[in-house]
């Protein structure tokens, strides 16, 4: 009986033993895990292919493969992703000379080379756009202002489609839609253009100016319902 007692005594022991350093070990683990975490950050930010800081943590703690892969899986999950601006810088790039091969074209007008030239070079920057654009407002403006392009070109049946896909990609734009008023304006759609520009207003357009003097819309700003919708949204431009 006594022999039965002192074994049960002896495996409690061991049983306590291998809890005990298995609490110690977790503990270790969890204070060195944090440091660990921020050694591969900061190697991550600065484009460090050996982490010489986080090797260093790992021999210490006598970490695992398998803890260690863990632990930078956690690191990845916890990223926040990258700001449009950060990520999509390429993007921005193509827009903004977009737009400026866009500003020439509209001042070349009667100058036919420069003009086609100028609009084919806004396109092809545009459709840049949309190949890189990393997040939906980028892949949005990059059909927008593509939109507008073809418009500019008079072929509208590509503005259509690219202004639609913005229009999709981002419904609550005030600006794709005042673009769907002024092609459906163009095209003699009275109907469908004044049903863009309630939407447009009701998104937020303000540019009162550009509703008074643009000759994109002079189709659609000789219907009775132009006022009527300006109107409802308690919107007065004058006469």
């Amino acid at each position: 009986m006594a022999k039965r007692v002192g074994i049960a005594g002896f495996v409690f022991l061991a049983v306590i033993i291998l809890i005990s350093v298995d609490y110690i070990m977790g503990s270790s683990e969890e204070r060195y895990k944090e440091e660990y975490k921020v050694a591969v950050k900061e190697c991550l930010e600065n484009n460090q292919a050996v982490c010489e800081k986080a090797e260093e943590i790992a021999r210490d703690a006598r970490l695992s493969d398998s803890t260690r892969e863990k632990w930078e899986r956690e690191l990845y999950e916890e990223r926040e992703p990258e700001p449009d601006y950060v990520a999509g810088m390429e993007t921005k790039q193509h827009l903004n000379q977009g737009l400026n091969f866009m500003t020439q074209a509209k001042a070349n007008m009667k100058n036919k080379e420069v003009f086609d030239e100028s609009i084919k070079n806004a396109i092809m920057e545009f459709s840049l756009a949309i190949e890189t654009s990393s997040g939906e407002s980028q892949r949005a403006k990059a059909y927008e202002y593509r939109g507008t392009a073809y418009m500019i070109q008079k072929k509208y049946n590509k503005a259509l489609e690219d202004i639609k896909k913005a229009a999709r990609i981002q419904p609550d734009s005030p600006s794709v839609y005042y673009n769907l008023t002024c092609l459906y304006s163009l095209t003699n759609d009275v109907d469908l253009s004044l049903d863009a520009l309630d939407k447009a207003l009701e998104n937020g357009f303000s540019d009162y100016d550009t509703l008074r003097g643009d000759p994109d819309i002079s189709n659609v700003r000789k219907s009775p319902e132009f006022r009527e919708i300006l109107e409802k949204h308690k919107v007065f431009i004058g006469k």
